[in-house]
């Protein structure tokens, strides 16, 4: 009865903590606060959400544009300052300007929201909300508080420090576990929407996006200009002859996994999951190994296969 009390007010606690709020208010919020990505994102053969393979952990720094409006961020490497995602000013697009619920890129369709304080991580989302698939999940570890004066926990606050130490993780992944992810996001942009449309932008904010839009459409027409003068050279001649002759070959190759039970396939420092069944294309110039987690990193076992061997072909591991 103590456990399941326990589950119970963690699980209050953590579908409170977080106000729901439109994007660029939750990247303003998220100020100070270092995120994890867990990239492994899938429902077992019990139908059950697993969220799994924490991964990198990140400051999320907000981009503002000339009108001093946030309309993006960069990820940036806790442990070496790399960029894992990054702002694309050309591409990368709010759904709404006045009060976003997600950013998403228009030309590879992946996309960010943030939502109950979670940075949700999309492949194939449209600027409608359309179309999404959760590719990844990176959850918020708390502001920093270093050099700060300690306060006292509440009874809540304390047992969700006590949930964390004994799982040796993040609560909230757990929380997260239990929820219908899908069903999660198109709520959220469902709220948003009815918000949007009950605060259309306003005169300054529309004038703001049409100068947005003509810097964008400049910077591509001069990009347009400079390919054109390239692939009319003699080089460029050159190169887009050899690109027709390479047309017809493969890049990439197929890996399936014929067992019953899950495998673990790692290629140039990437790790993949496969579930039974499940294939995996990669690219030819890229082996591929058999793969097992110790501690937190990933060693590569056997060779299953070369990608200069099996370009073009699907190897199924059996």
């Amino acid at each position: 009865m103590k456990k399941q009390l326990l589950h119970w007010v963690i699980a209050l606690t953590l579908t409170t903590t977080y106000a729901q709020t439109d994007f660029r208010s939750a990247l303003l919020a998220a100020d100070g606060i270092e995120f994890t990505e867990y990239w492994n994102i899938y429902k077992d053969d019990d139908g059950k959400q697993q969220i799994t393979d924490p991964r990198y952990k990140v400051h999320l720094v907000a981009i503002e544009n000339a009108f001093g409006k946030v309309v993006g961020f960069d990820a940036i490497d806790t442990s070496n300052d790399k960029k894992r995602l990054f702002y694309n000013y050309e591409d990368d697009r709010l759904d709404h300007y006045g009060k976003p619920a997600f950013i998403t890129n228009i030309e590879t369709k992946r996309g960010y929201a943030l939502i109950e304080g979670v940075l949700f991580e999309f492949t194939g989302l449209e600027t409608d909300g359309t179309g999404f698939t959760i590719d990844a999940l990176w959850f918020p570890a708390g502001k920093d508080t270093a050099g700060k004066k300690k306060k006292k926990l509440s009874f809540k606050e304390k047992l969700k420090r006590l949930k964390s130490q004994m799982g040796g993780g993040n609560p909230l992944v757990g929380a997260f576990m239990e929820k219908d992810l899908d069903q999660m996001v198109s709520e959220y942009f469902t709220q948003m929407k009815n918000l949007q449309e009950a605060h259309p932008l306003t005169p300054e904010e529309q004038n703001e996006v049409r100068a947005m839009t003509a810097k964008v459409d400049q910077r591509n027409a001069e990009i347009q200009s400079k390919n054109a003068a390239y692939w009319n050279s003699e080089e460029g001649k050159r190169v887009r002859q050899q690109m027709r002759a390479d047309s017809g070959k493969a890049t990439t190759w197929h890996i399936k996994n014929g067992r019953s039970s899950a495998v673990s396939v790692g290629i140039n420092g990437q790790t993949k999951t496969l579930q039974a069944g499940e294939t995996w294309t990669i690219s030819c110039q890229s082996d591929a190994f058999f793969a097992h987690k110790e501690s937190t990193q990933w060693v590569h076992d056997g060779l299953i296969g070369k990608g200069s061997e099996n370009c073009g072909s699907t190897f199924t591991i059996q």
